[in-house]
């Protein structure tokens, strides 16, 4: 009788380790069928014991050890993969079982799963890999500057039969690579993402198994673990996008995964991008980080930058409303019905409507862009001051143009939904007023000052998938008389074939109160710069802003050393790890929480702070805790017997742990 400790690949187990007996020995990397509650789960057999050696332990639990349901054979699994999600686990402090599943594609998953033998694999890692120790660098340099060392770099590694992996944060930049990496090598280059289909995918698995000559694999970061034994490099582009961290459970930074696997697999990590992450600036300054070639923090983009003080404009076109009275009949649109409009406001700027007409006479192709989906994303009662919301969530209500002038109020966290009212839902009055501006009222603005222009947009609502981008972009390229209006996610599929880009309003990107949300906004811009083919016209009222005066100037060093200073003095990384700890609460239950929140760490000085929910009669209970990097990482290297460490492993299912989260709320 043998005893298995088991890691369950499940995204809804708490536990990193179970442990379950077997009649038959069996050795570590099986794949195993196990009992978890009413379901049937695969999990991956790390340890297996006599039972005879714990015969103690046995004696003394509180339950009862289960026996596993199948053995399934040995995993293709990468030994070095395995290793990297056990280093990710303790330092994220997140379930092992939980961390497979999530950071592993499903195809991919499908595929070492299901492919598995009677007998255990080799090791994964060959020797040379078992004796390097991975370099780690830092990569600031244009597109352009960087794509010509790449050429060079993947030739040079080739020579010495390694595979370069180039991991991108999105579609279009995988695209953008491929176009521009794959001649002279085209047999040698393979993608891998989730919008390949089933076909796809097994004859880019079937490629990346071969044991042939050297690969180039562009991948988003999910395909990380393939099972690939010549792997030289990994190389992370376009490392400030924030769509390298994960927005749902478990919330974590994949670079930081990334950078765990380089370890593991003994490989040369390199993250490349035109303006790298203060975080990743300030570590290759203090060592933690080599640089590649020395740091380029000064911008070289060639297109022109035109920032646009909308205070001037907004002088000269006032607007001055009168109140209707209550005998009118009262449209069907909200908050135009208390209200005449006597002069219109424009949403663009002269130089903005000048580069929009000549766009037209000229035959350019012009992009605008925004941050704010619907009509308008607040409703505000002019007499009480009530914002409009959610009744379930309590966050506000946006309001969203139908069609034939219908509108209709939804919530974007929920999913709620109501007809555009015309009263108060406080205090009854009509007198409402739009704050704020939609994508959909930019478009409504454009018809009418413009009729004869055709708008393809892009938003979440518009397009929600990628290949729903692709068909827009298709039809906004074929037309001479059309105009591209987007949200952020349009922004990395800006490039060259677009000749002017418009930021409707800028300091709406400002907005998020994300401590890290100036740097990803510099960087946005940055990429806009880089790849517009004429023009940048960014519209402001707050022309001083720091990172439009670091736009313009183009060094970016005041702006890192403002940062640095500013993130110290509040306590916010790099200087300070940020363990961020939280759960949903009813006001009943809070106070116990507290308590018990308290009693585990209150020792580490916490902030505890409320916050919405998707519930309106919950509230998310925050604990938030600063530890030094040095400290944190000697509570991770000597886990076992760390009192933070642990604590946080004892809370259940219901807690949701965060280590360096992009914000606090």
């Amino acid at each position: 009788m043998y005893i298995l400790d088991v890691i369950p690949i499940a995204k809804n187990v708490g536990a990193s380790t179970l442990s379950y007996f077997s009649t038959k020995k069996i050795q570590a990397g099986a794949m195993v069928t196990i009992p978890v509650r009413s379901s049937k789960i695969s999990a991956l057999v790390i340890s297996v014991h006599d039972v005879r050696d714990r015969k103690s332990e046995l004696k003394s639990a509180s339950f009862q050890l289960k026996s596993i349901i199948s053995h399934d054979g040995y995993t293709s699994l990468p030994e070095w993969y395995i290793d990297a999600i056990g280093a990710t686990m303790i330092s994220c402090v997140t379930p092992a079982g939980m961390l497979i599943a999530s950071l592993t594609a499903k195809p991919l998953l499908d595929r070492l799963l299901s492919h598995v033998t009677k007998t255990a694999r080799p090791a994964t890692r060959t020797a040379d890999q078992s004796n390097l120790k991975s370099e780690r660098f830092a990569f600031a340099r244009s597109l352009r500057e960087r794509l010509a060392y790449y050429k060079t770099y993947i030739r040079q590694e080739f020579a010495f039969g390694r595979s370069v992996i180039v991991v991108c944060p999105t579609l279009r930049m995988i695209s953008i690579l491929h176009t521009l990496l794959y001649r002279g090598i085209e047999n040698r280059v393979v993608i891998l993402h989730s919008s390949l289909t089933k076909k796809q995918h097994d004859e880019a698995f079937s490629l990346i198994e071969k044991s042939g000559p050297p690969l180039v694999i562009l991948m988003t970061p999910s395909y990380i673990g393939l099972p690939r034994n010549d792997i030289g490099t990994i190389l992370v582009e376009e490392e400030h996008s924030p769509f390298y961290y994960r927005d749902n459970r478990p919330r974590l930074d994949t670079r930081s995964f990334l950078e765990n696997v380089a370890i593991a697999l003994g490989a040369r990590l390199i993250f490349a991008d035109t303006c790298l992450r203060i975080s990743t600036v300030w570590r290759a300054e203090h060592g933690e980080l080599r640089e590649l070639q020395p740091l380029s923090l000064r911008l070289g983009y060639t297109a022109s930058l035109q920032i646009v003080d909308m205070r001037k404009n907004s002088q000269k076109n006032k607007i001055s409303f009168q109140e209707s009275s209550a005998s009118e009949n009262m449209s069907s649109i909200a908050c135009q019905d208390t209200h005449k409009i006597k002069k219109a406001y424009s949403l663009f700027s002269p130089e903005l409507m000048r580069a929009i007409s000549q766009s037209r006479i000229q035959n350019k192709k012009i992009c605008l862009l925004t941050t704010r989906t619907g009509y308008a994303p607040l409703t505000i009662c002019n007499d009480c001051s009530t914002v409009l919301r959610c009744p379930s969530c309590d966050i506000p209500l946006i309001l969203h143009q139908g069609k034939k002038d219908t509108r209709t109020y939804l919530c974007h966290r929920c999913q709620y939904s109501s007809p555009s009212s015309n009263e108060c839902q406080e205090c009854g009055s009509w007198r409402l007023s739009l704050v704020g501006t939609g994508i959909e009222r930019i478009a409504e603005e454009l018809r009418a000052t413009s009729p004869s222009t055709n708008i393809y947009t892009v938003s979440q609502e518009a397009t929600p998938r990628s290949k729903d981008i692709d068909l827009v972009l298709k039809n906004f390229y074929s037309d001479p008389h059309g105009l591209l209006l987007g949200t952020s996610k349009l922004i990395p599929y800006i490039d060259t074939t677009i000749d002017i880009v418009g930021v409707v309003s800028f300091d709406s990107l400002l907005a998020l109160p994300h401590y890290t949300i100036g740097e990803n906004v510099l960087g946005s811009c940055i990429h806009l710069l880089d790849n517009v083919q004429n023009a940048l016209i960014i519209q402001t009222r707050y022309p001083d802003d720091v990172i439009l005066k670091t736009l313009a100037s183009r060094r970016l060093r005041e702006y890192i050393d403002g940062e640095l200073r500013d993130r110290q003095s509040f306590g916010y990384p790099p200087s300070m790890t940020l363990i961020r700890i939280s759960v949903i609460t009813t006001k009943e239950s809070k106070e116990e929480k507290l308590r018990m929140l308290y009693e585990l760490f209150g020792s580490y000085d916490p902030d505890m702070y409320l916050g919405p929910s998707k519930d309106k009669q919950k509230k998310t209970l925050y604990t938030l805790m600063r530890i030094s990097p040095d400290a944190w990482r000697r509570e991770v290297k000597n886990h076992t017997e760390s009192h933070l460490v642990n604590s946080l492993r004892s809370l259940s299912m219901s807690y949701e742990i965060e280590i360096n989260p992009p914000h606090i709320v």
